[in-house]
């Protein structure tokens, strides 16, 4: 089973998202420049999507049950999994609302 390559790169001074980047050219940097960048956080396509159809990327916040806190999307040992973050841990002006 194959899945989609596909990255998604967070600007961490302007608090913008691109997506796609591993193809782009964007103002003289290619998707190598921002790897090594430390203003870009890079995050990978799980090949999963929400319950509204939306790519799940890595450091996404989701939930499983609305009683229950949401989960980040983390990447460890070659396999996403999902792992409990503190409320006080998560960088909530990237993430949007946690999603199902």
């Amino acid at each position: 089973m194959s899945r989609e390559i596909k990255f998604r790169a967070w600007d961490v001074r302007s608090g913008k998202c691109y997506y796609n980047v591993e193809n782009t050219w964007m103002n003289n940097t290619c998707f190598g420049d921002l790897l090594a960048s430390p203003n870009f956080e890079i995050d990978e396509f799980t090949g999963l999507k929400d319950s509204n159809g939306d790519d799940i990327y890595e450091n996404d916040l989701v939930m499983l049950d609305p009683d229950d806190p949401p989960y980040q999307v983390i990447f460890d040992e070659g396999k996403f999994e999902l792992g409990l973050k503190s409320i006080f841990e998560t960088d909530f002006k990237r993430h949007s609302e946690p999603r199902l």
